[in-house]
């Protein structure tokens, strides 16, 4: 089974910290990426939006791996990273009445996005996104796109109780979720009371969110703010990607370094990964 079609409060069955490299641990006994997971993190790949070596996060830590989505700079990537997003949130089944892409990289996500769920799925998909800075002029304020989706809904059947509007928040890389609280306490100051239905990442590191902490970002998120939270990839489908290129031989860079990649992200892991044990009802 994917990972990338399970909430966390499921996800939490793939918390697992590694005891070796793949193929040496129960974590990847009946794992597998499907041909889109695949596809995604070849173009991230290929494109350096996916890198090896150490990088230094806003958190502190020393990363052995980056993902950079703003590397996705053509209407192929676009595209197939739309495609993964809108499958995600047609998995899910969670309704929604309009998305919401954060700037500046959730713009082209959001916008993206709807397409692609207009497009395959025949869902009008009405998006909003936001501004750095608020307009004083013109069409003033923080908000851009389908304004009117924000407003409460009717509930059918009833002439006089409304609902909130349901709000999805998509986002390209989960870490700390740092990011995603500062989206969060904007949708939360709106003039009409919303709710956020879901968040959809494109990955998830499934780190812990500090030192002394038992949950990893998304579960924190889901605890928080009473809400889901999908992602398309994690950091499991990232050290079984690597391990297939380290046996294709399909790589931009020495086998040696991709091993070393994979060794020093399942150290990584070990360091700043949440630790469950892992259910054999999803193995």
């Amino acid at each position: 089974m994917s990972s990338g079609n399970l909430s966390v409060s499921r996800s939490r069955t793939l918390r697992k910290v590694l005891a070796g490299p793949p193929g040496e641990t129960d974590e990847y006994q009946g794992r597998q990426l499907d041909e889109l997971q695949k596809a995604l993190l070849r173009l991230a790949y290929n494109h350096g939006a996916l890198k090896f070596g150490e990088f230094k996060l806003k958190s502190g830590r020393t990363s052995p791996f980056f993902f950079n989505a703003g590397m996705f700079g053509n209407g192929q990537a676009m595209e197939l990273i739309s495609k993964a997003y809108a499958t995600e949130i047609v998995r899910s089944g969670v309704e929604y009445d309009v998305l919401f892409g954060p700037a500046y990289k959730g713009i082209p996500i959001v916008a993206c996005t709807a397409m692609s769920l207009n497009r395959v799925y025949s869902q009008p998909a009405p998006f909003i996104y936001d501004r750095k800075e608020a307009k004083d002029h013109g069409e003033k304020g923080v908000l851009v796109g389908a304004l009117n989706q924000l407003e409460p809904k009717q509930i059918p059947g009833t002439t006089d109780k409304y609902r909130p509007a349901r709000v999805l928040l998509l986002d390209d890389v989960l870490t700390s979720g740092t990011a995603i609280r500062g989206n969060m306490k904007l949708l939360q100051e709106l003039q009409h009371t919303v709710e956020v239905a879901g968040i959809f990442v494109l990955l998830d590191r499934q780190e812990r969110v500090s030192e002394d902490a038992d949950l990893c970002a998304a579960e924190q998120l889901e605890e928080t703010y009473k809400t889901k939270v999908f992602s398309v990839l994690n950091i499991m489908d990232l050290l079984l990607f690597l391990e297939e290129l380290i046996s294709s031989g399909d790589h931009l860079e020495p086998r040696e370094t991709l091993q070393k990649a994979r060794n020093d992200i399942l150290e990584y892991r070990r360091k700043y990964g949440v630790t469950d044990e892992l259910p054999t009802d999803v193995m």
